[in-house]
């Protein structure tokens, strides 16, 4: 009962309390610091992502706008000015017939692979999107 009595009667915190609870509240802190941290890396990562995945369709789209003739590998030298491409993204557009190693198959399919360079948070990343274009009859 004595030692009851006493563990009642101090009322003040000692030195011990104070430094415990003060690194309870420093670990938590550095978790929720890092846990937000790494949150708000992978949310700009999706956006950036995002506005490359936007190119990608934007271009696509007018792709299957033109004629069958009219997709060549020059369309390379206006993507950046045509779709007000961003400066932090590299695109290439690679255009390559069906039959360029079989002359004797008729050409009408090209295949047409997009490459979307850009840098992420951390680490460069690559989008890459094929597609063919059939030439309609």
């Amino acid at each position: 009962m004595n030692i009851l009595r006493k563990i009642k009667s101090n009322k003040a915190a000692t030195m011990a309390d104070v430094i415990i609870g003060m690194l309870i509240l420093i670990i938590f802190t550095g978790i929720l610091t890092t846990s937000f941290y790494q949150i708000y890396k992978h949310n700009i990562s999706i956006r950036i992502n995002a506005i490359a995945v936007d190119y990608a369709i934007k271009i696509f789209e007018d792709i299957d706008k033109m004629q069958y003739e009219e997709v060549e590998n020059n369309l390379n030298n206006n993507l950046r000015e045509n779709y007000d491409i961003k400066d932090n993204y590299q695109i290439n557009l690679v255009v390559q017939n069906y039959n360029q190693e079989d002359k004797t198959k008729e050409d009408i399919i090209k295949i047409i692979t997009l490459n979307i360079k850009y840098k992420s948070v951390d680490e460069s990343e690559t989008y890459t999107v094929k597609k063919l274009k059939i030439k309609e009859m």
